[in-house]
């Protein structure tokens, strides 16, 4: 793995290489099912620039979850992990892993010392001063 991952950005080749006319056809295929997809949940957006993001799946969850698969299967097919290393590719996964787990972590403290404060002081006086006056 390189020490510097910057290193990295921009090296994808084989995106600027020419491709097999049938995986063309099917790309292109594809391409069109997310752009009837997206028309449906995102009427204004084109599809070389849309991103996924949370709205989507609160909004659309079936029709996000479609979209997605379609995306994987693009990136299947171009290539998408194949211009790294395997344990580079995966790192950032691994990374929006640890970001989910950090984030419900927090949630979840918030919610015990704001609405649990007797449970999380255990019987000892609740000091933090923006709660002690509720329980």
């Amino acid at each position: 793995m390189p020490l510097n991952f910057s290193k990295t950005f921009g090296t994808k080749l084989r995106g600027f290489t020419s491709l097999e006319e049938n995986t063309r056809t099917e790309l292109r295929k594809i391409i069109s099912s997310k752009e009837d997809l997206l028309a449906q949940f995102e009427p204004n957006a084109q599809e070389g620039l849309f991103s996924l993001r949370l709205q989507h799946w609160v909004q659309a969850p079936l029709l996000a979850y479609r979209y997605r698969k379609l995306e994987k299967l693009e990136e299947n097919i171009i290539g998408y992990r194949n211009s790294v290393k395997p344990i580079q590719a995966y790192c950032r996964r691994l990374h929006q892993i640890f970001s989910w787990l950090l984030l419900i972590g927090i949630t979840v403290h918030i919610i015990t010392v704001t609405f649990f404060a007797n449970y999380v002081a255990d019987g000892r006086p609740i000091y933090w001063w923006h709660i002690e006056d509720w329980g």
